[in-house]
This record gives structure tokens, C-alpha cells and sequence, in this order.
């Protein structure tokens, strides 16, 4: 296939979320939907001299709901949607790739058996660890299975990963298509979904998690996601090169897109506010916005810090109130969502 650039952009009335949570309160909401059905069309419609629920005001119906929601949420789940979003951000050790690590433990301890405490080289079950030796058992492990190289983030980590883009292929008949009917017909919401790699500038505003030292720094990743309303983004647009640059070794693709924005009015404002407040509120979300992309504000009127200045306990202060400051504003907010990949 030749080389293209492919834009897709957008503005639209949106609040970033976690994909994860999204997922899994999407899940326990479309198992819970059955019962709220039913109890909705009771309480509005139940006849009968034993049909009490007619006569429970609003907000009661609202708490029995939330309970069969929070049933649901804390049940069993067909799709551990956390789990596989920390393989897709490398937030994973390779203990964790490993079925039966019992056989490897036993092995550690024995072989640094002189680095564990009295009561851990005696193995008394009796007596309490003096030096959470667990702990160190656990790390060697890990040094263990990483000498080989990275080969331990295959099978385990790739799998997960590849069920992470699974679940949120919202394409028709795939696994979040179903979930996206639901925002839309009971929030008038959608969902996007956006993967993104660590930027060149961004490696000291990337979350840090312990688990990263055992992954390279390029593979970082993540999946940034919005709840937006149902606006139509402009139409894929594809660059390619021309035969001259495809044989020619190398190429610059320009390329430009613009859009009209029709702003609402207060009116329209406040009842798409009352949409986002709905969702939050049922499916138990709240902004969440990942620090890749605290830098791209636009068009505001007063000075901010700049969070690639100053040594990094400071970048670590200005990233966590650049970052408070986003998630306890004011939302839904025009946001411009710009989607690239460059295939070869």
C-alpha cells in the first residue's frame, strides 16, 4: 500500500472521560436496562390497588435505580475493561503475563534467601515478615522474566492489548456499537474514541506509573475518549504521495481542512448541559482529562504556566493543577478533536 496521511477533525461540544470506566459503567447500565424498564413503565403506568410504585415521587424512583445500577456495576463482568486498558497504556509488569507463578516465587526465594529477613529464611508461619520480603521476592521475579529481553510482553500483554481495540471498535456489528446505541438513545450522546502515542515533547507530561520502567518509552500509548454530542465530524480526507515521492525516497504531504462552527445559543447551552449532567450522574462518571493533552488550550485569555519549565518536581506541581483545574471546569466545552495516522 503506499504511503497517505489521513485527517479527520472536528469541533464539537464534548467532556473527556476514561475510556475504561465508560465501558464498564456502559456494560452494567445495558444489563441493568431490563429491570429499569420495567420499573419505569410500572411507576408510570402500573394499575391496580397493590401497584404502590405509581405513588413513589421521582427522586425515590431515582434511588431505587441507582441501587440496581450499583448492583450491576459491582457484579460479574463479561469484559474487565481496567485490566486491559493498563496492558494498552504499558501500565503492566511481567509478573502479570504469567499464569502459574508459583514455581518461579519458590525459585526466587530460594535463591536469595540470604536478602530475606530471619523469619522468612526460617519460614515460620508463625511470625510476622520483618521486612516485607514479598516485596522483594516480587521485584526479583520481575528482573527474572525481563532478562530474556521484552519477549515476556508477548502472548499475555499483546492479548489484552488486542481485546482493548476490540472492545471499542465502534464500527457497525463490533463490540461497542451496541453501547454506542445506548449513549445516543438514553444520554443523546456519542462517544469517541481516539488512540494516541507519547509525543516527542510530551515523555515528562506522560502519566507516570512504576510499571513503565519495564517498557521502552516509545510504546506508551493510550486511548483519549469524549462524550460529545451527536455533531458529524468532516469527512476523512487521505494524502497521498505522488509517484515521483513514492519512488523518490522521500516527500512532504501538505494538507489543509476548515470548517464552519455554528455556536449555540444560551438556551441550547444549558439543555445540552442537563444531557452531560444526566449521563454523569447515571452511569457514575467524571471529567477526566489525560495529561498528553492539558498544553492545547486555545484562545484563552489569561497567562498559565508553562509546564515544561522549571526542574521536574515543579512540571510534576504544574501538570496536577493544570489537570485539576480542566477536570472541576465547566463542562461540556467546545473542544476540537483532530484525528491523524500516517500509514506505510
Amino acid at each position: 500500500m503506499a504511503d497517505m496521511s489521513l485527517v479527520k477533525a472536528g469541533i464539537v461540544w464534548a467532556m473527556p472521560v476514561r475510556p475504561d470506566l465508560l465501558g464498564d459503567r456502559l456494560e452494567a447500565y445495558a444489563k441493568s436496562l431490563p429491570v429499569l424498564q420495567a420499573l419505569r413503565l410500572c411507576h408510570r403506568f402500573g394499575t391496580g390497588s397493590q401497584v404502590h410504585v405509581t405513588k413513589l415521587p421521582t427522586e425515590i424512583l431515582l434511588s431505587v435505580e441507582d441501587i440496581v445500577l450499583h448492583h450491576h456495576r459491582n457484579g460479574w463482568k463479561r469484559y474487565d475493561w481496567s485490566d486491559a486498558f493498563a496492558h494498552f497504556e504499558s501500565r503492566c509488569e511481567p509478573m502479570e503475563h504469567i499464569h502459574d507463578p508459583y514455581d518461579l516465587i519458590y525459585d526466587i526465594r530460594c535463591e536469595y534467601r540470604d536478602q530475606l529477613c530471619e523469619t522468612c529464611q526460617a519460614e515460620d508461619g508463625e511470625e510476622e515478615c520483618d521486612q516485607d520480603c514479598d516485596s522483594i521476592v516480587h521485584q526479583k521475579a520481575n528482573e527474572c522474566l525481563a532478562s530474556d529481553g521484552f519477549e515476556w510482553r508477548y502472548g499475555v500483554c499483546e492479548t489484552q492489548r488486542d481485546k482493548w481495540l476490540t472492545a471499542i471498535n465502534q464500527h457497525p456489528g463490533k463490540n461497542f456499537a451496541k453501547y454506542d446505541e445506548i449513549l445516543r438513545k438514553h444520554f443523546g450522546l456519542c462517544a469517541h474514541f481516539s488512540t494516541t502515542r507519547v509525543a516527542l515533547e510530551d515523555p515528562k507530561a506522560w502519566p507516570s506509573d512504576p510499571k513503565h520502567d519495564w517498557h521502552m518509552e516509545d510504546e506508551l500509548q493510550t486511548t483519549i475518549c469524549y462524550l460529545t454530542l451527536p455533531t458529524q465530524m468532516t469527512a476523512k480526507k487521505t494524502f497521498g504521495l505522488s509517484e515521483i515521492e513514492l519512488h523518490g525516497g522521500g516527500a512532504s504531504i501538505p494538507g489543509t481542512r476548515s470548517s464552519l462552527v455554528h455556536l449555540p445559543t444560551l438556551h441550547q447551552r444549558e439543555e445540552r448541559v442537563k444531557q452531560f449532567k444526566h449521563a454523569l450522574r447515571t452511569l457514575k462518571l467524571e471529567p477526566y482529562v489525560h495529561l498528553s493533552q492539558l498544553n492545547d488550550v486555545v484562545g484563552k485569555g489569561t497567562e498559565t504556566a508553562d509546564p515544561m519549565q522549571g526542574n521536574e518536581i515543579e512540571k510534576a506541581k504544574v501538570h496536577a493543577k493544570m489537570k485539576k483545574d480542566l477536570e472541576k471546569g465547566e463542562w461540556p466545552q467546545l473542544v476540537m478533536l483532530v484525528n491523524t495516522n500516517y500509514e506505510w
